[in-house]
């Protein structure tokens, strides 16, 4: 949706949008992967996976905001493409193999780096905790 919205005629340039994947925390200050719902014993699936990749993104390409406009316009892109209609549904999981394809149509310069290094930071927890842990500190608390 805000891939269509930022494409009206100047609102991108006067929009200065921040995307932030924020993972799943449970009580105990863990990040969650998998919740049970108690009236079904459904276990939901919180795509942890998606947002590891999502957060290490973000951090590449717009971290917190500090992108221009072009930028901000394929990271909204690439959500559009990448999450396609079940974004922000839980038990939702993205397909990792669209990726690539939605990088390279949300028009990035590199989009096979780009894949590459979001895709090692991802499976590197050096990396990938303190940007979890940054995303997780923007949430309200309560």
């Amino acid at each position: 949706m805000i891939g269509n919205t930022l494409a009206f005629d100047g609102l991108n340039t006067a929009v200065d949008f921040s995307y932030y994947p924020v993972p799943h925390v449970a009580s105990d200050g863990s990040y969650e992967c998998n919740v049970t719902d108690p009236s079904t014993g459904t276990v939901v699936d919180l795509d942890c996976e998606g947002t590891a990749f999502e957060a290490c993104l973000v951090n590449a390409v717009c971290w917190y905001g500090a992108c221009d406009a072009s930028t901000q316009q394929q990271l909204a892109r690439f959500m559009q493409c990448y999450e396609g209609p079940g974004a922000n549904q839980e038990g939702y999981t993205v397909d990792p193999a669209t990726r690539g394809p939605c990088l390279e149509a949300a028009g990035f310069s590199d989009p096979n780096e780009l894949l590459t290094n979001a895709t090692a930071c991802e499976n590197d927890p050096a990396q990938l905790d303190p940007i979890l842990d940054a995303l997780n500190a923007t949430k309200v608390s309560g």
